[in-house]
């Protein structure tokens, strides 16, 4: 889900009339592991796309209430977040979260080669295996948390930019020569490690 999708999301939720009239939020979701989640938010003022592909909620103080990591099954106020980019078939938001926040950090548009040419890799490379299938559903759970870690970091700017160099550049040099499978292989290992490292 893009930021611009996210945007529209948000909006789409603060012109429902439990948000208008209540300042409520009711959220569903069931994640993979079958767990139906519901929640009812209260004395909810603002709902606020996040950059790192979340939705977070203020209230009237705009202090933050919670953040939502909303994937294909997730409704905010009855409105699917399904319809605003999350790709049913995969999982998946429109960008991939590592490199969105990364490129994101220094004002790369949605559109850029970085995100488009990695997005094109997921989608068509990364769905010839079940490996690599399952590996990028277990990515789409961690990389939000993750993403969200590195931004409450006072040094975020140099993981940005380690990441944009170890990461980003490295993975769409091997796609460009062909080394898919390699680039897959970078891109799971320094996934992991961040998981490790953060989470």
């Amino acid at each position: 889900m893009s930021y611009s999708d996210l945007e529209k999301f948000a909006r789409e939720v603060m012109s429902r009339p439990e948000f208008l009239t209540d300042h409520e939020v009711y959220m569903y979701m069931k994640p993979q592991n079958g767990n139906q989640i519901t929640q009812k938010y209260i004395n909810v003022y603002n709902v606020s796309a996040q950059s790192y592909g979340s939705i977070a909620l203020y209230d009237k103080n705009g202090a933050k209430i919670d953040e939502i990591y909303p994937d294909e099954t997730t409704t905010l106020n009855g409105v699917p977040a399904i319809n605003y980019g999350v790709d049913e078939k995969n999982g998946s938001t429109g960008g991939c979260y590592l490199t969105t926040a990364c490129v994101d950090y220094f004002g790369k548009p949605d559109d850029c080669y970085e995100l488009e040419t990695l997005r094109s890799f997921r989608d068509g490379f990364m769905q010839t295996s079940t490996e690599m299938k399952e590996a990028a559903k277990k990515y789409y759970v961690i990389a939000p948390k993750i993403v969200a870690k590195i931004n409450s970091l006072p040094n975020k700017a140099s993981v940005y930019q380690k990441m944009y160099t170890d990461l980003v550049q490295k993975c769409i040099n091997l796609i460009n020569k062909g080394k898919n499978k390699e680039a897959y292989e970078t891109y799971k290992d320094y996934s992991e490690a961040l998981e490790e490292k953060y989470l």
